[in-house]
């Protein structure tokens, strides 16, 4: 297998970096949607609730968001001390993205919530620096 990693952005907010992989074609306007199933990330509330998504946004320039490294790190969320509401962590990823791709990104959560009977929308959108 070919290793096509060719940056690791750091999280601030546990030890599961974001592997970044060459854009082949840079020059091509690329618009890339991960949608990710959420765990449980909080052990006491049950939230959120199976069927929670999270989605993250942005036209490619240089790299792209490397699949199996960003599952690792959405999970690495999972029972987070200092990360614990859903806006919070909808507001982290979207920076943190963000920082390690150079390009504006938006990120929406699709919450549906444990023991109530309503769900949320959170859409965070962090411009190009």
């Amino acid at each position: 297998m070919i290793d096509t990693v060719v940056l690791q952005y750091a999280s601030t907010h546990h030890d599961f970096p974001i592997d970044l992989i060459r854009n082949q074609y840079p020059e091509l306007k690329t618009a890339v949607k991960h949608v990710i199933q959420l765990p449980i990330l909080c052990h006491a509330s049950q939230n959120p609730k199976a069927g929670s998504t999270i989605s993250i946004h942005y036209i490619a320039d240089q790299v792209l968001l490397e699949l199996f490294s960003l599952e690792k790190y959405i999970k690495a969320f999972i029972g987070h001390k200092t990360v614990r509401d859903l806006e919070y962590f909808t507001q982290a990823i979207a920076i943190e993205c963000q920082n390690a791709l150079k390009v504006e990104v938006t990120v929406q959560a699709d919450i549906i919530l444990e023991g109530l009977n309503q769900s949320q929308a959170i859409t965070v959108t962090v411009p190009q620096m």
